[in-house]
């Protein structure tokens, strides 16, 4: 990224970088792109794209060793959390208004 873009950017976002910050961003993005530049050499001629990330096969974040019966199962789930009312998980609000 040139020096101007990134002096712009920052004064959009109200900042003032030092030198330093710009040369190393500069580095950064050139490192960045290079990176990017080695995606283009990946052959991917039969490859077919994606339309959905269904598409892909399906997945577990469990362990298989372990019983899933009570996986889903919401008495445990409530039972389990700090706060909460009759039938939800309540978590502290993370969005003001």
């Amino acid at each position: 990224m040139k020096r101007e873009k990134i002096i712009e950017l920052a004064k959009i976002l109200k900042l003032i970088p030092t030198e330093e910050v710009i040369e190393s961003l500069e580095k950064e993005f050139e490192e960045i792109n290079k990176m990017l530049e080695e995606f283009k050499q990946i052959d991917v001629t039969n490859i077919e794209p994606l339309t959905r990330l269904t598409e892909v096969q399906p997945f577990s974040l469990t362990r298989e060793d372990l019983e899933k019966e009570n996986s889903n199962n919401k008495e445990i789930l409530l039972k389990n959390a700090s706060n909460k009312n009759e039938d939800y998980v309540v978590i502290e609000r993370v969005i003001n208004d």
